[in-house]
């Protein structure tokens, strides 16, 4: 286990003081030889020390204690600082701001301290341990040559690496920083932080930054992926992690979802789109916004083989689409939208790996002087809501070309035809204000074979183990097959109608089975007026640990929300039999 931010911390602390406290001789001007009949005056003002660099011999207590030196004491060693912390800001001074440049000026872990005077001496000896605050919310801890990366908010700096939180508090010029039973007092300066050797890499080359990435925290869909969540979706064998191989492909699973990807030195693409990705100190980190951040951090442990940690068989582009008559796809091109900010125009339907299968191709130019994100809420193919992924960034004043994958098994697999017609929700905003109106949002219908050939929407022919989960003015939920995986996994089938006119999310929650809580990871959001084919699923190992070996029983909150106004729609609990 890697150990925690205060032992962490406080190691090197220690370690810096025990270094500085031994080898003081070396570094401070010694005063003349004192007489030893009055040990004890200048053994009463050294600070106490709990690393063991200090003895109770006179002979050590004047030499570990150049502070209590006589006038012509040593001019190296910093004087101005102040012999007390000021414990409250100046009242007449407007609320401080917390990013800047702070410097270390005590810490305390229960009764033992490190005072000022001692950290002093560790800057005088080469020791510093500082931390630089800055506006977008992450914040840099230097100790010596060591370097920490934290994320911050209004309560809290968290670790990047460890995903261990921190609390805080700002008084005047003073930061406070938490860390389980140890506690740092920072004070703000106004000087420029040391120059430390190698403080900042160089840009890594495309084979330094091949590797296997773990997470270890961030936010999915606003929900903070904390320690203790992290650790229980692990321990369920629910893996999330990124491997990047050095011909510039690899492959990511999210807690068992795991597909193909290809990269380069700024972007990660999958399913035709490229997402932007940093690696710093080991931490790679990409996102779509603010409620959705990855902080992975390298791993030495053994690299997974593809498909080792996957709910279902790994996708890619040339093993998951089997259309019944590709040849009659007969798509000229069709402009979505063209409006004073942007023009999109899907351009032809692709079937090939750069989609991973059946995709549609837009090229998307840019008319502003913002940075734009394009990406499709929804797609609906022969009434039937299937997977979808388009993610693009368009700087301001280019055009750029990409695909949006389309994922057709679901329908082909369970009886339907090749598509027809295809009804996409696309949205344009700036990248740099998720929370601004839309540049474009709206529902296009495309006709890949032509407008002609367009077909009726598909009908599912009722099963003869259909089990009717919830039916009524909202949603109806028809769980129809149970599947066990080899690898480990247990799937439940399900086929979701939406009888509104809203965009909405279905989720579980509390589920148990057979009276024992398990965690499926599972919530679904579907398009107005349609039905679509999905599943949830939960690990057999988490079930062993449960002592069930075969589920007969499911029982769970079933919750639908508005995804237009965030609102709840309907909650009640479901108890569903499972027949096998």
């Amino acid at each position: 286990m890697k150990p925690s931010i205060s032992a962490k911390l406080l190691a090197v602390l220690t370690a810096a003081v025990l270094i500085i406290t031994t080898f003081a001789a070396c570094t401070v001007k010694i005063p003349e030889p004192q007489k030893t009949e009055e040990p004890s005056s200048v053994a009463t003002d050294v600070p106490q020390n709990t690393t063991g660099a200090q003895t109770n011999s006179p002979e050590s207590a004047v030499t570990d204690a150049p502070t209590d030196a006589p006038t012509d004491a040593p001019t190296d060693v910093p004087t101005e600082a102040p012999t007390e912390i000021p414990t409250e800001a100046p009242t007449d001074q407007p609320a401080p701001s917390l990013p800047g440049y702070y410097k270390l000026i005590k810490a305390k872990n229960g009764d033992d301290e490190y005072t000022e005077e001692q950290i002093a001496q560790m800057e005088a000896g080469g020791f510093y341990f500082y931390i630089i605050v800055n506006e977008d919310g992450t914040a840099v801890m230097y100790q010596s040559t060591l370097r920490y990366d934290f994320r911050w908010d209004e309560t809290s700096f968290t670790e990047i690496e460890s995903n261990e939180p921190a609390a805080y508090t700002l008084e005047g010029d003073l930061l406070t920083l938490s860390v389980d039973t140890v506690v740092y007092v920072f004070r703000r300066s106004n000087e420029e932080p040391p120059v430390i050797e190698d403080e900042t890499p160089g840009e890594l080359t495309h084979t330094e930054r091949a590797g296997y990435y773990v997470l270890t925290g961030g936010k999915e869909s606003g929900t903070e992926l904390s320690k203790e969540l992290l650790e229980t979706f692990f321990e369920l064998g629910m893996k999330f992690f990124i491997v990047l191989e050095p011909e510039g492909t690899g492959f990511i699973n999210v807690f068992g979802d795991e597909s193909e990807i290809q990269w380069d030195d700024e972007k990660l693409y999958s399913f035709g789109s490229g997402i932007t990705y940093s690696i710093e100190n080991d931490v790679l980190t990409f996102g779509t916004d603010e409620n959705n951040q990855y902080f992975l951090a390298r791993s030495s442990e053994e690299i997974p083989v593809r498909g080792q940690y996957a709910n279902s068989p790994i996708t890619t582009g040339d093993n998951n689409i089997d259309l019944k008559h590709p040849e009659d796809i007969n798509f000229a091109g069709q402009t979505i939208v063209d409006n004073d900010s942007v023009k999109v125009t899907a351009t032809r339907i692709v079937l090939d790996d750069d989609s991973f299968g059946y995709g549609v191709e837009f090229t998307i130019e840019n008319k502003t002087d913002k940075n734009l994100l394009a990406s499709l809420r929804h797609a609906v193919v022969n009434g039937i809501e299937v997977d979808c992924m388009l993610y693009t960034e368009i700087a301001a004043g280019k055009t750029v070309t990409d695909s949006a994958f389309i994922g057709i098994d679901a329908l082909l697999d369970n009886g339907g035809d090749d598509p027809s017609v295809i009804e996409l929700y696309l949205e344009v905003i700036d990248s740099n204000d998720y929370f601004s109106d839309p540049l474009y949002a709206g529902k296009t219908i495309i006709y890949p074979m032509g407008e002609d050939k367009a077909g009726p929407a598909f009908e599912r022919t009722p099963g003869e183990n259909d089990v009717i989960m919830i039916d009524n003015d909202i949603i109806r939920i028809v769980y129809y097959d149970f599947k066990e995986y080899s690898y480990g996994y247990d799937d439940l089938l399900m086929y979701v109608t939406n009888k509104t006119d809203k965009d909405i999310q279905v989720s579980f929650d509390d589920v148990t089975a057979d009276g024992e809580e398990i965690r499926p990871y599972f919530y679904y959001s579907i398009a107005p007026g349609v039905s679509g084919f999905t599943d949830a699923g939960w690990s057999m190992e988490d079930l062993n640990a449960k002592g069930i070996e075969t589920i007969s029983k499911l029982r769970f909150t079933l919750t639908v929300t508005d995804n237009g106004e965030w609102a709840q729609l309907f909650q009640d609990t479901v108890e569903v039999t499972i027949n096998k």
